[in-house]
């Protein structure tokens, strides 16, 4: 296919517009816009509005089938490598299922046609930023940040609703967008795009109370319950092998939208209170046993690492005239008010394949230690029953205390060592890793709305309903944070036995 309007072509090549590989009406329009069905193993048919199809064809849309949504859970659960692509198209799917039943249940509401089509390429889009290794980058991204003295300012989801502008503008989508909501009344407009990119952060304009339920549905600043975790949940369990009892149909066919505090918020039947239950205690187990799983840990740090050692030495881009961008840089540019297409155009080259490649395969003529450390940190993650010295170790865990930080860990551990088993304190890796079920220490359910078949308008809290059957068997804490101790390299004889000592006066 020829390149889209918009994109850049090799010298005396023709630009070939959007839809030029297809038959065009006499008038030389578009052809008619076409819904696409996609089969997904958890959902089934998944259908796009052909505005949502026109967005996942773009390279900037296609570039999340080479990001995981797990990052590196994949080394400890080998099905967890399905993509960020996926995940979007289910969001988009439920996004739009949701604000359809609920314009359905209530047509007092006067839900349009065009915020259900902003609703589906909001949760289309909503993660189109991630970085290579999902979240990992944004771990490399603030150790960069916070190695060279600046505050980081790069966001994932402030990313998304960049790369959403920048892809209609490069692809030439708007005019095609303009001319199918004059021909067909299918279009996107500009103003439409604001309030995709609004709904993208949940970001509820307080001058409209009436429309604040759509701000919960993608993005849900309230109570954390959106389509965006329904589908990650069950995602994620269906790529694991965990089980989980979460119905989100239940909760779609239940939905309301009900006034509370002079707005609008969406509301479910008090039956499925103990559904709800179900869907925070399977973000807790997710997080327990695969997001923060101890190997989990250690993958990521040594991924970490060696992207920050060759970034420095081998890896970049060319930005422009006499001048080099790096990984962290390049990232760091795209959230600067200045930032170019050139700049988003660098961004949506970094996918997990080409930065490994970058780092393993980097020059072979370069001898710099930072160089060689990350290439050997990479490939001891593929050799590890050979038991490299590059390869980390879990040496345990420890319980988070007010006051505790990362460096008073690491100062308490080596005094209580004796000298010939004290590992070098740049040895050590401590991660505080947070278990909890959406809002820290309180319980998220208490943020949710219900409400009684016999009075569907007045809003009720958890706390005011009787539990149908058993009561829901909660924690005595929402909770649980703790610091992960790793160590980078080979331990001294020893260690381990003082290590548990040590550690046991602590839990």
């Amino acid at each position: 296919m020829g390149s889209p309007a918009g994109r850049s072509v090799k010298p005396g090549a023709l630009a070939v517009p959007f839809n030029a590989d297809y038959p065009a009406s006499p008038q030389r329009l578009p052809v008619r816009p076409s819904r696409k069905v996609f089969c997904d193993p958890v959902h089934g048919q998944i259908s796009l509005h052909p505005v949502s199809v026109a967005v996942v064809d773009t390279p900037e849309f296609q570039r999340l089938r080479h990001v995981r949504q797990l990052g590196a859970v994949c080394f400890v659960y080998p099905g967890a490598s399905h993509s960020r692509f996926e995940h979007s198209l289910g969001t988009a799917h439920l996004a739009r299922l949701l604000g359809a039943r609920l314009r359905e249940n209530q047509p007092e509401l006067n839900i349009t046609e065009k915020e259900l089509l902003c609703l589906e390429l909001a949760g289309l889009c909503h993660d189109l930023g991630h970085g290579p290794f999902s979240h990992l980058w944004e771990d490399f991204y603030r150790r960069g940040a916070r190695d060279r003295g600046l505050k980081p300012v790069w966001t994932h989801e402030a990313m998304s609703c960049k790369l959403l502008q920048h892809l209609v503008s490069v692809n030439g989508l708007q005019e095609i967008f303009d001319m199918w909501e004059v021909d067909f009344g299918q279009g996107l407009t500009a103003r439409d795009l604001k309030l995709v990119q609004a709904l993208i952060m949940g970001d509820c304009n307080q001058d409209d109370p009436a429309r604040r339920f759509l701000f919960q549905i993608v993005n849900n600043a309230d109570s954390s319950l959106d389509v965006d975790k329904w589908d990650y949940y069950l995602r994620d369990c269906h790529a694991v092998g965990l089980t989980s009892a979460f119905q989100y149909e239940r909760l779609v066919g239940s939905a309301r939208v009900i006034s509370c505090n002079g707005a609008t918020h969406i509301a479910f039947r008090d039956k499925e209170l103990a559904n709800v239950y179900e869907m925070f205690r399977t973000r807790s187990r997710l997080h327990q046993s695969v997001y923060r799983h101890h190997v989990v840990a250690l993958v990521e740090a040594m991924i970490c690492d060696a992207l920050l050692l060759a970034d420095e030495k081998a890896l970049s881009f060319a930005g422009g005239v006499n001048c080099r961008l790096r990984l962290w840089e390049t990232t760091h540019k795209t959230a600067l008010p200045g930032a170019t297409p050139a700049d988003m155009e660098q961004f949506v080259a970094m996918t997990e394949s080409f930065v490994e490649l970058s780092v393993r395969r980097a020059d072979a003529s370069s001898s710099h230690p930072d160089v060689v450390r990350a290439q050997r940190l990479w490939n001891a993650l593929y050799c590890r029953f050979r038991k490299s010295s590059y390869l980390y170790q879990f040496l345990g865990s420890v319980p988070h205390r007010e006051n505790l930080s990362a460096e008073s860990v690491i100062q308490s551990l080596l005094t209580a060592l004796p000298e010939a088993a004290r590992p070098q304190p740049q040895d050590l890796v401590v991660r505080l890793e947070n278990v909890h079920w959406g809002r820290a220490e309180e319980n998220p359910v208490k943020r949710v709305l219900f409400y009684r078949k016999a009075l569907p308008d007045i809003p009720v809290r958890a706390d005011d309903l009787r539990p149908r059957g058993n009561a829901p068997t909660l924690p005595l804490q929402f909770q649980d944070s703790r610091w992960y101790i790793l160590l980078r390299g080979q331990a001294k004889p020893g260690l381990e036995t003082y290590l548990e000592e040590y550690l046991d006066t602590l839990h």
